[in-house]
Formats: C-alpha cells, sequence, structure tokens
C-alpha cells in the first residue's frame, strides 16, 4: 500500500493527473480504515496500526510523501503516536520490540525486522515529533 501511494503521487508530480492524486488519498484512507483498529490500553482506547511493524514504515514513505503534496496529517500521526507508545510502553528490558506497538510480547524471541525497522520509522518521522 505505501508502495502504491508513492507511485501515484509521483505519477501526480509528475503528469500533473489529479487522478493519480485522488488514488493515492483513496489508498491512503483504505488503508487506514483496514489496517488500524482500536485497542484497548489501561483504560483507555486507540487506534493501531497492525502488527507488522516493516510493513508501517514502507507505508509510512508512500504517506510522507502525500502529505507533502496534500497537507494530510492524519495517518502520519497516527503512525507517529503509535510508535512513541510503542518506544515508551512496549520494549523489554533490553530495549527491543516486538511485533505489537500496544502491547509487550509474551515470547522471549525478538525478530530483527520489528526493532532495525524502527531505526527508520524514528527517522522518517523526525520532522513530525518535533
Amino acid at each position: 500500500s505505501g508502495q502504491m501511494i508513492e507511485a501515484a503521487v509521483m505519477l501526480y508530480k509528475i503528469t500533473g493527473d489529479n487522478q493519480y492524486l485522488i488514488d493515492a488519498q483513496n489508498t491512503a484512507r483504505g488503508s487506514y480504515n483496514y489496517f488500524t483498529s482500536m485497542q484497548k490500553v489501561g483504560d483507555s482506547e486507540y487506534i493501531f496500526y497492525n502488527n507488522s511493524p516493516w510493513f508501517n514504515v514502507i507505508l509510512l514513505r508512500g504517506l510522507k510523501a502525500l502529505q507533502l503534496v496534500d497537507g494530510n496529517r492524519t495517518y502520519i500521526d497516527t503512525i507517529r503516536d503509535n510508535a512513541l507508545y510503542a518506544w515508551n510502553n512496549v520494549r523489554n528490558e533490553y530495549g527491543l520490540f516486538g511485533n505489537s506497538w500496544y502491547s509487550k510480547a509474551d515470547n522471549n524471541h525478538k525478530w530483527l525486522l520489528d526493532n532495525a525497522c524502527m531505526i527508520e520509522l524514528f527517522v522518517e518521522l523526525d520532522e513530525f515529533i518535533k
């Protein structure tokens, strides 16, 4: 989804054809509706993206490209909030993430892809965190 959004934004910028921008916006909205869900965290509920951090980072690339064109930060702000929640609440004693950004994983084994992608994620989000 992230690559499709980014490609549509590039085509819009190259051709000026507004249909590509509409396609990118529709894909972003559809991805948000499909890949997010309400999760109970303590006494509250929050919207979180799915339990696939590396997918979410690729999605973020496309969402950033779209945001630069249409100014809509909704989707990026949700990813930012999810990542900050994960940083502050779900890392284990060694600072490692599981694949969930809203709850600590029960298993002791961590996947490199779930952790390495977080470096890119926070770099990509830098301008949205400050």
